[in-house]
């Protein structure tokens, strides 16, 4: 709504929004039987054998079903407000305040379904130990948590100033400040939250005979995930939610001038800037070792605690690391944790012996920071002309996600969370360079134009030709090198997960260009290699010493824990994919038929240069026959199309 009154517009509103989403996924209810020739086989020769023989016999080689566990309804509820008030102080100045409130209540289940990890919450089934999975409506003797297991967020306030001054009659000064919140999402059709860990799967014996036959059908015995719990948790992922989660926050300011100029020209000059705070991150890795753990080399980080040493223990001692005296010391029922904890030292020094990986949904501590500067160039329809230009010359660095799913490349690099400052970098999507240039054009021929100013039939020939087009140049964006397999394991046994960064050698990331043009020849031209191997290196293997634990050679290689990180950057500015470029181009023709009659045909050019789209080349030091190949041609850029038409007004 708005209301005027002298010198004030006021402005003000609301949005209310309540939904309820019922989710009920199911696959293959009956079982999913999949045959083979295996099992009718002989043994020594399973080509013999015949899958429709397999199926008779009602011995599949696999099958599955797929159940969700709990059919949740979730509900949401949004609620904003905002006032503003638009003043014209005096004829040259005119102020915008304004403020905004954000009420984003956390997603919650119509039946107190949700469960989480709470890590201060003692947990009965591991001898009272901190870490239980806790729900809405208080299970097992344990507390009840807030609906969405994190706490309502009711401070989100965002202010609003904005102000123009005309300096004179032909430049004015723009400016403004804003606080920003973004909303909060969730995997909107998963399973976040419902069980407070991933469910498992039933496993296969690995051999000819099945596990399970047709005479299982229509049902198929299925695990029951209440039994995958405490300790048997090492390949099944605990949800947690920080309870004390705030929604993203984002600073918006900028600064312009503009002034007119001769030619209905008008020339823009902007600073624009955003500093984003709580951004959706991944920083805090509940499970991980110590950082001072990993002095005690793979070896003994891999023995099971029952069986350590005195030595391994006074080796322990010797690092800084004090090792729990028994496995019951840890929790009863550590040693055995059933079946599937194999009771290592590793996992007897995590914060949460009880558990393995805890997947970090929620959590709000990522920054990023953008500033740019922007030259825009307008001329309105004037003689026949129109045209705009806007160039910006951009950084954007960040060490969170910049989506609103927490999504982002950098967070699977995150190596050391003990060294968080090492991830902050040029974000994966920075973009350096943006041209685009747009343009419109009569051109100057036929009944009122500067040539061939005639009438009739000369008119109809070479007059009402326009021609228009946009234009669009940008730089690359970053590229993350990584060690994608093998060597990143032991991230793993640290409990971060995710890959390996490498060092550098301070060789030139790219090939030179004559064995750039050496490798697009030796492919025949469909693909080449633009990036140096040579530029990086690995750390050393945190499995690459065989000598005995605490021995002056095992001491020597694990005394300096960061050498298995890998130094570089997750981005730098030098290392991007190749530019963007992209030109469309129309030509159209209007012809007047009658006075009340007009003929139009128009010819349209997307991409009219034929540019190829080149995808990024491969970073994973893992795989170097691949490694810095840079792929001729990719699907997400279409080639020259070339489109008609025609219309009749009358």
């Amino acid at each position: 709504m708005a209301y005027t009154r002298g010198r004030h517009t006021l402005k003000f509103g609301g949005d209310v929004r309540r939904q309820q989403l019922n989710v009920n996924f199911h696959f293959d209810i009956g079982g999913n039987f999949n045959f083979r020739s295996n099992q009718t086989a002989n043994t020594n020769d399973f080509a013999q054998g015949w899958p429709i023989a397999s199926m008779l016999t009602g011995r599949p080689e696999f099958s599955f079903n797929s159940l969700q566990a709990v059919a949740p309804s979730f509900e949401y509820l949004f609620a904003a407000g905002f006032i503003q008030d638009d003043i014209k102080i005096t004829p040259k100045l005119t102020l915008n305040l304004g403020v905004r409130y954000d009420y984003d209540r956390p997603r919650d289940e119509k039946h107190n379904r949700y469960r989480g990890l709470d890590p201060e919450v003692p947990n009965p089934d591991a001898g009272g130990r901190p870490g239980a999975i806790v729900g809405a409506a208080g299970q097992d003797g344990l507390p009840a948590v807030d609906r969405g297991l994190i706490h309502p967020d009711r401070t989100d306030v965002g202010p609003r100033f904005g102000f123009a001054y005309a300096l004179d009659g032909k430049t004015v000064v723009r400016g403004g400040y804003g606080l920003y919140y973004a909303p909060l999402f969730y995997n909107a059709n998963g399973q976040d939250g419902l069980l407070g860990y991933a469910a498992g799967q039933v496993n296969i014996n690995g051999g000819l005979d099945a596990l399970i036959t047709l005479s299982h059908y229509p049902k198929l015995p299925i695990a029951d995930p209440n039994a995958q719990y405490v300790g048997q948790l090492d390949r099944n992922d605990i949800d947690f939610y920080d309870k004390n989660y705030k929604l993203g926050r984002t600073a918006q300011y900028d600064v312009s001038l503009q002034r007119q100029l001769p030619y209905n020209v008008a020339v823009t000059l902007s600073y624009m800037g955003n500093k984003g705070t709580r951004l959706r991150s991944g920083f805090v890795q509940l499970n991980a070792l110590p950082l001072e753990a990993l002095k005690l080399g793979n070896a003994l980080l891999t023995t099971r605690l029952a069986d350590a040493t005195a030595e391994d223990r006074a080796y322990a001692a010797s690092v800084g690391v004090t090792l729990p005296a028994t496995p019951d010391a840890v929790y009863p029922g550590f040693n055995d944790a059933g079946g599937r904890f194999s009771g290592t030292v590793a996992q007897a020094l995590r914060s949460f012996p009880q558990y393995g990986p805890i997947n970090n949904r929620l959590e709000s501590q990522g920054q990023s920071w953008y500033n740019a500067f922007k030259v825009d160039l307008l001329r309105r329809f004037t003689k026949g002309i129109q045209f705009g230009a806007s160039y910006t010359f951009a950084k954007l660095l960040t060490d969170a996600a910049e989506d609103l799913y927490g999504g982002s490349p950098l967070t699977g690099v995150l190596q050391n969370p003990a060294d968080r400052r090492s991830l902050r970098s040029l974000s994966p999507n920075d973009v350096k360079h943006s041209l685009v240039f747009n343009y419109l054009i009569e051109l100057p021929f036929g009944k009122g134009k500067r040539f061939l100013n005639q009438g009739g039939l000369v008119d109809r020939l070479v007059g009402g030709f326009q021609v228009s087009g946009i234009q669009r140049y940008r730089s690359g964006t970053p590229l993350t090198p990584l060690i994608a397999g093998g060597q990143r394991d032991f991230l793993d046994l640290f409990g971060v997960g995710g890959n390996l960064r490498p060092n550098l050698t301070g060789q030139p990331f790219f090939l030179d260009q004559a064995a750039q043009d050496a490798s697009l020849n030796a492919s025949g031209g469909v693909n080449y290699r633009v990036l140096n191997i040579a530029a990086f290196s690995r750390p050393p293997s945190y499995t690459g010493t065989s000598a005995p634990i605490g021995s002056p050679e095992y001491r020597a290689y694990y005394a300096d824990p960061l050498r298995f990180f890998g130094n570089a950057a997750p981005t730098y500015g030098s290392l991007r994919t190749l530019p963007f470029y992209a030109e469309d181009f129309s030509i159209l023709k209007k012809t007047r038929v009658t006075e009340t009659t007009l003929f139009e045909i128009r010819a349209e050019f997307f991409n009219v240069f034929n540019r190829s789209r080149f995808g990024a080349p491969d970073t994973n030091l893992d795989n170097p026959g691949n490694f810095g190949i840079q792929s001729r041609f990719s699907d997400i850029f279409q080639p020259r199309r070339i489109q008609l038409g025609a219309r009749f007004l009358f």
